[in-house]
């Protein structure tokens, strides 16, 4: 699809995200809870395809809100958007950092000291 340098390799199956992550500079992907979490924590842009309506369309909203992520409608503006991304390096470099902006290192810890002070009661 593009002539660029870029590797671009379609991964389907059973595969430890968390370490194609740590090599990606960009997932497409949807924009389930989880995956959101783990690609901010990495601080990786997301290109949110098709999300469904309810949690993974607000959660595609956020993002695109956040400049961390874009929501792709169609196959024709996933191309677009990709190519535009990989030619425009300061984009991507954007993208990047607005998950800065946006993740939460310690949520988990929080939730968690959240729910045990009502075991106190």
């Amino acid at each position: 699809m593009f002539s660029y340098t870029h590797n671009i390799k379609p991964i389907l199956g059973q595969v430890e995200v968390h370490k194609l992550m740590d090599v990606s500079s960009l997932l497409i992907s949807k924009s389930g809870g989880i995956t959101v979490s783990e690609a901010l924590a990495k601080e990786l842009p997301i290109l949110v395809y098709k999300p469904l309506p309810g949690q993974e369309y607000h959660n595609a909203v956020f993002l695109s809100k956040a400049g961390a992520g874009i929501i792709i409608k169609n196959k024709g503006e996933l191309k677009n958007i990709l190519k535009h991304i990989l030619t425009e390096n300061p984009y991507l470099t954007q993208m990047k950092e607005a998950t800065k902006t946006i993740k939460m290192p310690g949520a988990s810890i929080d939730v968690a000291k959240g729910l045990l002070s009502f075991s106190k009661d």
